[in-house]
């Protein structure tokens, strides 16, 4: 997500790799992703909707943009998502030209195979662009089965051989 806002502040960089990298407005991820976590188990209880009904509420206070830089929101402060809601990564990502790798595991719950298609679909005539699906990886990158769930994030593991081999060569794909 901020990838491309780092890289429009330099004329230094090569290149960008993308990670897992929202496309949509993190205010809307962050109740979605709740919703989702709660109904892993095919139920949402009345704590859980509580807790969600709260998060909505405190992601509409930072929309109406009603906050104080200093107010602590979704654990961050007003500053970071007044800033947040200012900034358009694919907006910013379509007026650069330098070299740019898009991953996404394909069991990720928190950036979806829906966000990736959209920056598929958006930087499709863009040249300078690759992307690379990561076959049953989560947002971390680590290998899994079925549902991803934020327990898996508490198991050790690895980022798998073939995407750090995606990377290098995608790295060495770029230099003149």
């Amino acid at each position: 997500m901020l990838a491309p806002r780092i890289a429009e502040r330099t004329d230094k960089l090569k290149g960008i790799i993308i990670l897992a990298g929202t496309i949509n407005d993190l205010l809307e991820l962050i109740p979605k992703q709740a919703k989702y976590l709660a109904s892993l188990d095919d139920k949402i209880t009345e704590e859980e909707k509580r807790e969600i009904e709260e998060m909505e509420n405190q992601v509409n206070k930072v929309k109406s943009k009603k906050i104080g830089k200093n107010e602590s929101i979704l654990g961050a402060p007003g500053s970071y998502w007044l800033d947040l809601m200012s900034y358009d990564p694919l907006k910013t990502l379509k007026g650069m030209n330098i070299p740019v790798l898009i991953l996404q595991g394909d069991r990720d719950f928190q950036v979806t195979l829906e966000e990736f298609n959209i920056w598929k679909e958006e930087l499709k005539d863009k040249p300078n662009v690759s992307f690379k699906l990561c076959k049953g990886l989560n947002h971390l990158f680590i290998s899994g089965e079925g549902k991803s769930g934020i327990e898996e994030y508490y198991k050790p593991g690895n980022i798998p051989e073939e995407v750090i081999e995606d990377i290098a060569r995608w790295i060495l794909s770029i230099q003149p």
